[in-house]
């Protein structure tokens, strides 16, 4: 079992107008989709493609948590969601026919009392968990050091912590040496204050967080691929092209093959293809129509090099 953390659940509602954008006028959109959204949702359903079981934890208030909770119990995923008093946010994506637009509302708020809560809820959780992977964003005023607080007591109960995460959040999560740290360039050179533009430059600015104790830090670079540092040697993983334009890489889906090759015992070049695989699959597979058939196909395409004594 997997304990899967997001703390900023969302609402995603996705509408297709048959216009280009600037088109002046009343429009009637061809596609209402509405579902729920965050790295840490995606993760667990992810991990169900994989027949792993998890448990989702985080924030969700109002109508918009009902929502949320009853999707994931329709898709038989455990959940322990704290009820929060404002509401979970909504993204809407527009899909014009000569281009997109997200709009995000703000995050919710959430108390002293709520993230009480929440912690008590995680310790419990964790007696049936083997894991704890944690991704996505926070809430609005959500202090980081909660990463810190929840990450220390996960590894005092034996667990191994797996990490994505972009920001400034990163830095909570890096001083309390999860197993697994997932983040982008932008995000180490914010913490290195260097400017990386060459893979080698990126493998000498590592050691920072390598003499933290992190075994595995994983560095993507979205349709460059990504590097990955462990305390043995590292690996330069090139995507191949994927035929979508431009393709976010997904924390969430990424962490879910990260941590279903580690529970399995896989050997580090197949954890990673697994993962860097899961991460961008949505950009050739919609999510839902995903299985591992698409997953193993798009891991035996991937171009890995074994660096040593980086």
């Amino acid at each position: 079992m997997i304990l899967s953390v997001d703390f900023n659940p969302v609402i995603r509602k996705r509408i297709k107008i048959p216009y280009r954008r600037g088109h002046v006028g009343t429009v009637q959109p061809e596609r209402l989709d509405v579902f729920p959204g965050g790295e840490g949702i995606e993760l667990s359903l992810m991990l169900g493609v994989m027949n792993e079981e998890s448990i989702g934890m985080g924030f969700a208030g109002s109508y918009n948590g009902m929502a949320i909770r009853d999707f994931l119990n329709d898709s038989g995923i455990i959940n322990e969601f704290v009820n929060i008093k404002e509401p979970t946010g909504e993204q809407l994506f527009i899909n014009y026919s000569d281009d997109q637009e997200l709009i995000s509302e703000i995050s919710p708020r959430v108390s002293k009392e709520e993230i009480s809560e929440f912690i008590n809820a995680f310790k419990e959780n964790l007696q049936s968990s083997e894991m704890v992977c944690i991704s996505g964003t926070a809430p609005k005023n959500f202090p980081g050091e909660v990463y810190e607080e929840i990450i220390s007591i996960a590894k005092e109960n034996g667990q191994k912590v797996l990490a994505g995460m972009k920001g400034h959040n990163a830095h909570h999560i890096a001083n309390e040496k999860p197993y697994l740290l997932t983040l982008d360039v932008n995000t180490l050179e914010n913490m290195t204050h260097l400017k990386l533009e060459y893979d080698s430059e990126i493998f000498r600015a590592t050691r920072y967080l390598r003499d933290k104790g992190i075994k595995y830090i994983v560095v993507e670079m979205g349709s460059k691929g990504a590097i990955v540092i462990t305390d043995e040697k590292g690996y330069r993983i090139e995507l191949p092209h994927l035929n979508s334009g431009y393709c976010n890489i997904n924390y969430g889906y990424m962490l879910a093959g990260f941590s279903t090759g580690i529970l399995r015992g896989y050997d580090d070049e197949t954890m990673l293809r697994l993962g860097i695989a899961s991460s961008v699959i949505h950009c050739i597979r919609r999510s839902g129509e995903v299985d591992m058939s698409d997953i193993k196909s798009l891991m035996n395409k991937l171009e890995i090099r074994v660096l040593h004594d980086v």
